[in-house]
């Protein structure tokens, strides 16, 4: 028992070794935007942030008049068993919506404050954050680090755990209670198949320094190709949605509240509509104005911005070791189902 133990441990060794590799001497390749940082903020946007904050606030007044208005709770009864597993009721308090007939629909209304919540924090992150000047990505440059401190942690505790349950599942299951023999040492030949193919899988999977800097490379030669989009392809990127597509669907959202003002009884959700539609309104003015010089500047900055952050955030090793997990798992799952069909 001691020797198969041993000998279980010792097959670990090489995916142990990956780990550590993996953990303490593996660089990653990432984009340095230091001297790339644009040197001053762009006051010609504000109106449009402004705008746009507004009336994501409103739609959060909205939202709050509904909730304080419509929201209502209930006791219901229903069946369960009781603490003996006999046939009982049980109460408990849930909550519905009781809406005003012929408003528009609380599920229409968080719908709408979602997505113009999402967008407003869009627009003001192209001012509170540093962005990568458009038209200076030849000062970025692709610098070698070791792993964040993050990183090689979740590398670390995900590898811990693969080799944990590798090695611990049959205790765990309670499988080596009643297995024979035979299914024991079995048992341990499977798991040092599996761990030596998820050490070859680990070793495969890591990163070729030459190609991964060729990949940044590359990344950046795409990332150039957005300096020379119009201002208005750029807006539709950063926001997802044409600058004119955004004013017709809050002139789409006004119309709708105009249209179901008057079967608003409460007095709260009617002032909240009134804010609503005020501040669309300014905010479909400021949109029809199109993308000026300034917001195609600022978006086409917070785009490439954008870009290069997911660039740098790279999970790649994290997956590598899931996918080593995986493949343990693969082995050991079907062999284990055919082991205990033979005594």
């Amino acid at each position: 028992m001691k020797r198969r133990r041993f000998l279980e441990l010792a097959s670990t060794a090489p995916l142990v070794y990956l780990a550590a590799e993996n953990v303490l001497h593996r660089d990653q390749f990432v984009l340095d935007t230091d001297r790339a940082i644009l040197g001053e903020a762009l006051p010609g946007i504000d109106s449009f942030i402004t705008s746009s904050q507004n009336y994501s606030s409103a739609l959060d007044n909205l939202a709050s008049a509904y909730y304080s208005a419509y929201e209502k709770t209930r006791i219901v009864v229903e069946p369960c068993l009781d603490s003996n597993g006999d046939p009982s009721t049980c109460t408990k308090t849930e909550s519905y919506w009781d809406e005003d007939r012929g408003i528009t629909s609380h599920n229409k209304i968080f719908s709408w404050r979602r997505y113009h919540n999402n967008l407003a924090s869009k627009a003001a992150s192209l001012t509170k954050r540093n962005l990568v000047d458009a038209t200076q990505l030849d000062k970025v440059e692709i610098t070698q680090e070791g792993l964040p401190t993050g990183l090689a942690i979740g590398v670390s505790l995900t590898y811990a755990a693969e080799i944990a349950g590798l090695l611990g599942y049959e205790e765990a299951t309670g499988l080596k209670d009643y297995d024979s023999e035979r299914q024991t040492s079995r048992r341990s030949l499977f798991k040092m198949a599996a761990s030596g193919l998820g050490a070859l899988v680990a070793y495969t999977l890591r990163d070729n320094e030459d190609e991964s800097r060729l990949q940044k490379e590359n990344k950046l030669a795409e990332m150039r190709t957005i300096q020379v989009l119009n201002d208005e392809t750029v807006f539709e990127r950063y926001f997802d949605i044409p600058i004119e597509h955004l004013s017709d669907a809050v002139t789409a959202n006004i119309d709708n509240l105009r249209r179901t003002f008057d079967n608003v009884r409460n007095s709260r959700v009617k002032a909240a509509y009134q804010k609503v539609t005020e501040a669309g309104s300014n905010f479909v003015k400021e949109l029809d104005k199109g993308v000026s010089e300034e917001l195609g500047i600022a978006t086409r900055c917070g785009l490439l911005t954008d870009k290069i952050d997911n660039e740098n955030n790279d999970l790649s090793p994290l997956l590598e070791t899931l996918a080593v997990g995986g493949i343990m798992a693969a082995v050991i799952i079907p062999v284990e189902i055919i082991n205990q069909r033979k005594r």
